[in-house]
């Protein structure tokens, strides 16, 4: 058995380019993560773990050799080579293949789900740097204004239209937005290291190490209206997702695997074949064996065993409630919370902060024309920054719904998103 994802060499060493589309942060997660490697391994380790019970076993082979005192002297000996083969019922036999490609085929589906998984990581580490780079230009927004209202500032009080009060207030309110500017730097490039080692399989990389990365990326945050049915959402994610489909096969194994319990009750058969010589002073008397062996299930006939089968067989149908329950509602979470950040989207970032990035340079004019205080001033700065950020949060929660619904649905990192925009 063999999953096959990824290409390259693993071993080898190598640095993120300094600008990184999400398209190519995709193939490199594709042949690099070193999750989704031992995702694949322990998918393929899975897989040929289930094929075991259901091999042809193995013969045995037995030499003997005996030592005897015929009645007319001397010393004789017997030799013996036998070959004995365990039998299965064909019916048993048919019943533990088919339970082997079905749990194989659950090991599969179990690989698909963590390769979604790891794909909405990879999707949630990209957006929280194009987040910490978005939000960190409206931090250094907010900061180069208050940096010029000082500048302002400090003629108007040399023309002495401002109080020391007030030149000293505007002072501490730098100092406030250049530690946030610093926060939203610092977050920046946590963002950027944190995608790094998520990508490279090489944790000494320079790009990790040095003591500023160089790593930015190029997409950003978009937002479309998308086109969603939830009846049709959830029969998309029923069909889709490896959980199901692992949880399915996983009853079929289990029912074929009490199929095959069952022949317990019979005799358990083996034969043998095999040389027989027989050697005496001057004599020798070679010979074959044949044998059948009936193991007899008289005590108990193996009923714990059929019984612990058929309780493994109940269990696996709940567990396959269970993972249908949990994938609607997967799909109800990802659903309503992507509905309200289209809403907050469309009624907040559209109507109510319209116009609020020129609010910052009209208050910047008209204070160094005088006509407002530094009160205003700073509510302005306050009030931009704040709309600046909030668009970007709306932007970013929404992104990250859209990726939680297509993880609930099972999209994958080489899967086309089934959702649609609207026109």
């Amino acid at each position: 058995m063999a999953v096959g994802i990824a290409t390259g060499a693993w071993a080898q060493t190598f640095d993120l380019p300094k600008q990184l589309s999400f398209e190519e942060a995709r193939q490199i997660f594709l042949e690099r993560n070193p999750d989704l490697k031992a995702a694949q391994y322990r998918a393929e380790q899975h897989g040929h773990e289930a094929w075991i019970p259901a091999l042809w076993p193995n013969p045995s082979f037995s030499a003997q050799r005996n030592q005897t005192n015929p009645p007319g002297g001397g010393i004789g000996s017997e030799n013996t080579l036998a070959v004995e083969q365990p039998l299965r019922y064909p019916g048993e036999h048919a019943a533990l293949r088919r339970a082997a490609t079905t749990r194989m085929n659950a090991s599969i589906e179990m690989f698909t789900e963590e390769a979604a998984e790891l794909y909405e990581e990879l999707r949630t580490r990209y957006t929280a740097v194009v987040t910490s780079e978005r939000r960190f230009a409206g931090h250094e927004t907010a900061t180069a204004a208050v940096r010029r209202a000082v500048e302002i500032g400090d003629i108007r009080y040399q023309e002495g239209d401002i109080s020391p009060f007030e030149r000293a207030r505007l002072r501490v309110a730098l100092a406030t937005y250049e530690d946030a500017l610093a926060a939203a730097r610092k977050d920046q490039r946590d963002a950027r290291i944190e995608l790094a080692y998520f990508l490279s399989p090489d944790p000494h990389a320079e790009h990790h190490t040095s003591e500023e990365t160089h790593l930015t990326v190029t997409d950003s945050l978009g937002y479309e209206r998308l086109v969603l049915n939830y009846d049709d959402l959830i029969a998309e994610a029923l069909a889709r997702r490896g959980l199901l489909a692992a949880a399915e096969s996983e009853v079929a194994a289990s029912e074929q695997q009490f199929r095959a319990a069952r022949y317990a009750r019979l005799p358990n058969l083996s034969v043998s074949a095999g040389y027989r010589g027989e050697t005496q002073p001057g004599i020798l008397a070679p010979g074959f064996t044949i044998g059948l062996s009936v193991g007899l299930p008289v005590w108990h006939q193996n009923q714990p065993h059929i019984r612990s089968a058929q309780a493994a067989t109940m269990a696996a149908n709940f567990e396959m409630a269970k993972a249908r329950r949990r994938i609607e509602l997967n799909v109800h979470d990802a659903y309503e919370r992507l509905r309200s950040y289209e809403w907050r989207i469309e009624e907040i970032s559209d109507e109510i902060l319209l116009g609020s990035d020129q609010l910052l340079d009209d208050a910047l004019y008209v204070y160094e024309e005088g006509e407002i205080g530094l009160v205003e001033l700073l509510d302005a700065v306050e009030a931009t920054r704040t709309a600046q950020l909030l668009k970007t949060d709306l932007l970013t929660e929404y992104n990250l719904s859209r990726y939680a619904l297509e993880r609930a649905l099972g999209v994958g990192p080489r899967d086309a998103s089934p959702l649609e925009p609207a026109d």
